[in-house]
């Protein structure tokens, strides 16, 4: 099978498990969103804060590096998963000790026991290293995808099970602890590895030469991703915080899904033509092109029924969350269409490029923050925050111009049809809306309205693709049905 051949079908399998996923998530959100309070979301925003930071120590780039890496696979394997567990262990102990830090910072002394049993997951991250990277790298990600599908099932059922009858934030902690456990048992039967603790000190040096700027890339992205979530518990209180939780978590919703399903089967991909810059090219603006398709009618959609969707769906209680969670849609919408230029930096070996645009916007937050969360509350780092990964944005796509001779021109070519369709969607719903008032049957009519206008729109602007790209779904379909 040729490599288009699969990655078509890895796309056709992973899109198909991730929908699902993604869809238990969000059911598990509105029903949790039901069921807890702001305050509860602002405890587990807070801890997930300290332990991401934590966390990031926890992979050092190694996960990438070994996929990557063309030679000594198998000991570049198992000397990564060996190096895994004993930085697990280590970052346990950080987590446990600074568990009081945290409760001073914000002045919660909940927080503590929350960190400690949150930090169990290192381990269990840590045990599933061999066989998620073998799967990755060998590009079978059917398999992973059912234990992606068992974990969700799992954390989902638990998380709502405990709250449903606790109503306390341990429902958002003891779930996902539950789902990760027995999610290591269905990867275990779908890729036994052996208890092998070796490393190989020649290739463990080659791992974190080339995983050092991963891990830098990625210890800056979560640094821009959460220290608003530090800023806004700090100044503003667990429960404004627990509202900035939910905007940005719904607003990084499709983005989640569509750069997770991107980077699952494309850094892989691409990994395997580095060195053919022509199709490094070609698969860029393709994966770009795609993306635009859904991301911008999606995003756009989301601004105009914010409202509603949050009474309607997540509660009254909600409501000061909404403005956040409008402006944070461009910030959802652009990290879609920067997310494959990332790909083929770290698939080329060049996550230095990453590392020092990642920098470059975490010094911009550092320099704003403090005004923007003290003096404009949640709707000013919102805002903030979008400004800085537009700079981001910019300056990651002129980083591509210069290293896959694709121009500004090319990148504007592939979403300038799917903005135009979405603006007058856009229209079209205010419309709608103004004309229907609120309601749940109002915005189900506004949504409908909104998705025909922006399918005659695209069609009528580019039907030869919209064709093209409606075959090949239908391939992919095929394909995957028949796997």
């Amino acid at each position: 099978m040729s490599l288009r051949d699969r990655t078509a079908r890895n796309i056709g399998i992973v899109a198909v498990l991730q929908v699902f996923a993604s869809a238990v998530n969000a059911i598990t959100l509105i029903v949790l969103a039901n069921l807890l309070t702001p305050y509860d979301f602002g405890i587990v925003g807070i801890a997930g804060f300290m332990l991401g930071i934590i966390g990031q120590f926890s992979d050092f780039g190694l996960g990438p590096a070994v996929i990557q890496r063309q030679k000594d696979t198998e000991e570049a394997l198992y000397t990564g998963g060996a190096i895994r567990i004993l930085i697990a262990l280590a970052l346990f102990i950080v987590a446990f000790l600074t568990a009081d830090v945290a409760a001073w910072i914000f002045k919660s002394d909940e927080v503590v026991m929350v960190i400690r049993v949150s930090a169990v997951m290192f381990f269990l991250t840590s045990a599933g290293f061999v066989s998620t990277t073998r799967l990755t790298k060998e590009l079978k990600f059917g398999k992973l995808g059912i234990v992606m599908v068992v974990i969700s099932l799992v954390s989902a059922s638990s998380s709502i099970a405990i709250a449903w009858f606790t109503r306390t934030y341990w429902a958002m902690i003891i779930g996902p602890i539950i789902g990760t456990s027995i999610g290591l048992i269905a990867l275990y039967i779908v890729c036994p590895w052996k208890a092998r603790f070796r490393i190989d000190r020649r290739i463990a040096k080659e791992l974190f030469t080339y995983g050092k700027h991963v891990f830098l890339m990625l210890f800056l992205v979560f640094l821009i991703f959460h220290l608003d979530d530090a800023f806004v518990g700090a100044f503003l209180g667990l429960t404004v915080l627990g509202y900035y939780y939910i905007a940005y978590r719904w607003s990084s919703y499709f983005a989640n899904f569509l750069t997770k399903l991107v980077y699952k089967v494309m850094f892989p991909t691409y990994s395997q033509i580095q060195e053919e810059p022509g199709r490094l090219k070609r698969g860029y603006l393709e994966t770009l092109d795609v993306l635009s398709l859904m991301a911008f009618p999606l995003y756009f959609a989301l601004i105009v029924v914010a409202p509603e969707f949050v009474e309607l769906l997540l509660g009254s209680q909600w409501m000061p969350a909404v403005l956040s969670l409008q402006i944070l849609c461009f910030f959802g919408l652009m990290r879609t269409m920067t997310e494959p230029a990332g790909n083929v930096f770290l698939a080329v070996g060049k996550s230095k490029v990453l590392s020092m645009t990642n920098l470059l916007s975490l010094i911009l937050i550092l320099i704003f923050i403090y005004t923007a969360t003290v003096e404009y509350g949640i709707a000013g780092i919102s805002f903030l925050i979008v400004a800085v990964y537009f700079t981001h944005m910019v300056i990651l796509w002129w980083f591509v111009t210069k290293n896959l001779d694709v121009t500004f021109h090319d990148i504007g070519d592939t979403f300038r049809g799917p903005l135009f369709a979405s603006v007058l969607m856009f229209i079209s719903m205010i419309i709608t809306k103004s004309v229907l008032g609120l309601g749940l049957a109002p915005f189900a009519v506004t949504l409908a309205v909104g998705a025909v206008v922006y399918m005659v729109v695209i069609y009528g602007y580019d039907g030869e693709k919209i064709k093209y790209y409606w075959r090949e779904f239908r391939r992919l379909l095929a394909r995957t049905r028949a796997q």
